[in-house]
């Protein structure tokens, strides 16, 4: 059944759902905003595209799900631990691109009114946020985990990796809460 997940989960970031390659996804059945005036499943009006910022977090959690299911089959074989530290990295990249501020251009979080929106990027390569305050913009609270202190020390080598991999992308550490509780 793992296989089928991970044939899945590739599927969608592989697809043109990421349409820029920036860990940023786009695509009307991925979000909630269906709902709204856009019709996300069919061209814009003006082209472009939007940065659905429900439709990205429902990647990272979907990579945190993932990991979280290859750490309890880490137990049984080893060789899980690698493919659950790929999906803490995925998950990483994900939301280090949704939570840029205003010194990126992949950002959904808006550092003043302290809120995640989609944005419109048009044509032309100009974007904009829609400051749109709905439920979409609370969906990237919802991919979080804990990973348990006995999980690091059980799994051979787990702990190992997640160090080499925050020490080596130092920019990304910033987003995991309590690094020393892994060490």
């Amino acid at each position: 059944m793992f296989h089928k997940l991970l044939l899945n989960f590739s599927w969608w970031v592989n697809r043109s759902k990421d349409a820029d390659d920036r860990n940023i996804f786009q695509g009307g059945f991925l979000g909630l905003d269906n709902v709204g005036i856009f019709d996300c499943s069919s061209p814009l009006p003006t082209g472009g595209h939007i940065d659905q910022a429900d439709g990205t977090a429902w990647m990272a959690s979907y990579a945190l799900d993932l990991m979280r299911i290859a750490l309890e089959l880490a137990y049984a074989n080893k060789v899980f631990v690698d493919i659950a530290v790929k999906f803490f990295e995925h998950f990483l990249y994900i939301a280090e691109a949704v939570s840029c501020e205003d010194n990126c251009d992949t950002g959904l979080w808006d550092s003043e009114d302290e809120f995640f929106y989609d944005k419109l990027r048009l044509p032309d390569g100009t974007s904009m946020s829609m400051r749109i305050r709905s439920i979409v913009g609370l969906i990237p609270m919802f991919a979080v985990h804990v990973l348990k202190l006995g999980v690091a020390h059980g799994l051979p080598g787990l702990r190992d990796r997640l160090h080499w991999f925050l020490e080596h992308r130092s920019d990304l550490a910033r987003l995991v809460s309590l690094l020393r509780g892994i060490g």
